[in-house]
């Protein structure tokens, strides 16, 4: 219980206060990281670096940028990977920045010259990168560009959205239309999918919670860190009475 102070809890700002919000990442990675979350079955992590950390600043709130290292193990077949987290401004070092279009490389320098911050995720692969320049998927560009000149799509095999709108509408109809049973299809993010996505990124707060550099080994069937139980009273809440299910 806090007493209201305009401008201060909220409006946007309680995303970014420790004990009702979840910081950037809960605000926005389950955004950002679907794409190469879905592609390359991204879930539950087995470590998480936090390599540049502020921490929780006077234990109150998020910090204003970070930078997060998720390791993966193998996953049906596909190799172990390690996928890189980044907020606040941060960036991928300038060997990525390099190869993604200029008109994106554009929007970068902008931000480092105190503009608008950007977004975006990129896939490193053994033949190039795949990259999309928002926080939603919807638009991608394989690079270099002219290797992939050829390149023919793959038959489409997820379901659409069979509603002629923007994409907030078209994801609103969907959950309604669905809750109603009226679009047998169902959601695609539903709450399977959508809650496994964001007990993986969340992990990325445990890290926060530590010293910069330590590396936080992670049970994900157990919900708990195997090398640093002191962080693991971080994973629950305890909720003010009347507040609890």
């Amino acid at each position: 219980m806090r007493p209201f102070k305009k401008n201060v809890y909220h409006g946007f700002k309680w995303r970014g206060w420790a004990d009702f919000g979840t910081g950037a990442l809960g605000d926005m990675a389950c955004h950002t990281t679907n794409m190469p979350v879905m592609a390359l079955q991204l879930w539950d992590p087995v470590a998480v670096t936090a390599v540049k950390n502020p921490g929780i600043f006077e234990g109150e709130t998020f910090p204003a940028s970070s930078s997060l290292l998720f390791e993966f193990p193998e996953r049906d077949g596909l190799a172990p990977c390690n996928f890189h987290w980044y907020d606040g401004g941060d960036l991928p070092d300038d060997s990525i920045i390099s190869q993604l279009p200029e008109s994106f490389q554009r929007r970068i320098q902008q931000q480092r010259d105190g503009g608008r911050k950007t977004s975006g995720a990129v896939l490193v692969g053994s033949k190039g990168l795949l990259f999309s320049p928002d926080d939603y998927g919807a638009k991608y560009f394989l690079l270099p560009e002219d290797n992939f000149k050829d390149f023919e799509k793959p038959e489409q095999t997820l379901p659409r959205i069979p509603y002629n709108g923007g994409g907030d509408q078209r994801q609103k109809w969907e959950f309604v239309q669905t809750c109603k049973g009226e679009y047998k299809t169902g959601t695609t993010s539903n709450f399977a999918y959508a809650g496994h996505l964001t007990e993986t990124i969340l992990v990325g707060n445990l890290a926060i919670r530590s010293k910069e550099g330590s590396r936080i080994e992670w049970d994900a069937k157990n919900l708990k860190s195997t090398n640093m139980p002191e962080i693991n009273k971080f994973v629950h809440r305890e909720y003010r009475d009347g507040w609890s299910i």
